[in-house]
């Protein structure tokens, strides 16, 4: 590496306020070709300042697993986009693994958990007549998968909100 392209990364890691932004920088100028010199250069220069107490451990793990998976990038999801990934996630689960309840004899309604939607939960239910028994299977608690849905929407909705508001003030 020249002096020149040396200065411009030590200028790149004293203006970024954490490697994510340095990431991005190096990426947007130079491309994925100068990434590992530009780490080794962040690395050096960013450790070495006076009162950086940070762990160097991190970068160690970075540079192994880009080395080991040259594809792997870790900077390139934005903190909105994994609340994103995680609500798609989060309803994806609740429809495979929909609330069940059972509708008993008598109008009663009774919880029978979360259960994978190719197996719907079965009980037997002893009717007043002690020799009769009752095999009733469980169905999906629509109102119960509804509201599951509702929350991890406004939940997911507001913490991108409140991610959007915090990064870009």
């Amino acid at each position: 590496m020249d002096e020149f392209t040396r200065k411009i990364f030590i200028e790149f890691a004293s203006d970024s306020n954490n490697i994510s932004e340095y990431y991005e920088r190096v990426m947007n100028t130079y491309g994925e070709e100068r990434l590992k010199e530009a780490l080794k250069v962040y690395e050096s220069y960013r450790y070495k300042q006076p009162g950086d107490a940070r762990d160097p451990e991190p970068m160690l793990t970075i540079r192994i697993l880009s080395w080991l998976i040259p594809s792997w990038n870790p900077f390139k999801i934005s903190l909105q986009n994994a609340v994103l990934v995680t609500q798609i996630f989060l309803l994806a689960l609740s429809v495979i693994f929909p609330p069940f309840n059972f509708e008993l004899p008598g109008g009663v309604v009774s919880n029978a958990g979360y259960h994978f939607i190719s197996t719907p939960p079965e009980t037997q239910h002893i009717t007043m007549n002690p020799t009769q028994l009752y095999q009733i299977a469980g169905r999906v608690d629509i109102v119960l998968l509804i509201v599951e849905w509702a929350l991890i929407f406004v939940f997911g909705v507001a913490a991108r909100k409140l991610l959007l508001k915090r990064y870009t003030s």
